[in-house]
């Protein structure tokens, strides 16, 4: 899979303010191609300018990107993120339109997790970038994830046709469904990657609002237990992972 980020700047003007006209046309348009070829992201407009993220498979994004570099209702199209990912960092959703770039909390996660990459941006880049997501305000400390210190669980199964499902989302479920367990011990045990990679998975619970957050100490340890293993296998059967 790959991302794309870019900004660019809207060509139509009304009494000499730029106006996104036809952004609803955009919007539904990118809707409907992102649909038929599970891309997902997020659009936004402000201060004559267009963001938008996309995310999915390299060719099904390069052709959107070539269709989007071509497309006249804009100019000035600056690529700021162009990679591959092992992960999604929105909901499974085709596309979505943000009004308060600055105040969203899966741009501001997306951010977060990337912000090695943004830290290497020119300062054309940031000052781009600032137009949506002012860098300089606070904000939740870069590198410090909310869950530290906190015990995690699922209250239920994540509904898979919103949510990416991969052998590691399928097994975190199933160990959180089983009971609360504290987020440092998951972070030490590295089986589900690095910090970022644990926080997105988590990040994709919180949005479906199955995850739940607490100081509170469980007697519970993180481990495997043979009730995990053996319904987690079952899970792999019937979803023919295994």
């Amino acid at each position: 899979m790959k991302c794309i980020m870019y900004i660019s700047r809207v060509v139509s003007k009304k009494n000499g303010v730029a106006v996104p006209e036809g952004l609803s046309d955009i919007y539904m348009r990118a809707r409907k191609f992102n649909s038929r070829f599970d891309i997902t992201g997020v659009l936004a407009f402000k201060n004559s300018f267009y963001l938008q993220i996309i995310e999915g498979g390299n060719n099904e994004v390069n052709q959107l990107y070539r269709n989007i570099l071509a497309d006249k209702r804009h100019s000035d199209i600056h690529t700021l993120i162009d990679m591959d990912i092992s992960q999604r960092s929105f909901a499974k959703k085709s596309m979505r339109l943000v009004t308060l770039v600055q105040k969203d909390k899966e741009i501001e996660r997306f951010i977060t997790k990337y912000s090695s990459v943004i830290s290497k941006f020119s300062n054309q880049q940031l000052s781009l970038l600032n137009t949506f997501y002012d860098l300089s305000l606070p904000h939740q400390e870069f590198h410090k994830s909310s869950y530290d210190g906190k015990h995690i669980t699922l209250i239920s199964w994540p509904d898979f046709n919103h949510i990416e499902q991969s052998p590691g989302v399928i097994e975190l479920s199933a160990r959180l469904t089983s009971g609360s367990h504290a987020y440092d011990d998951i972070v030490n045990s590295g089986e589900f990657g690095n910090k970022n990679e644990l926080d997105g998975i988590l990040e994709q619970f919180d949005t479906l609002d199955i995850l739940r957050v607490s100081s509170i100490v469980n007697k519970q340890n993180y481990s495997h237990s043979s009730t995990s293993d053996s319904f987690y296998s079952k899970m792999k059967n019937f979803l023919r992972l295994g």
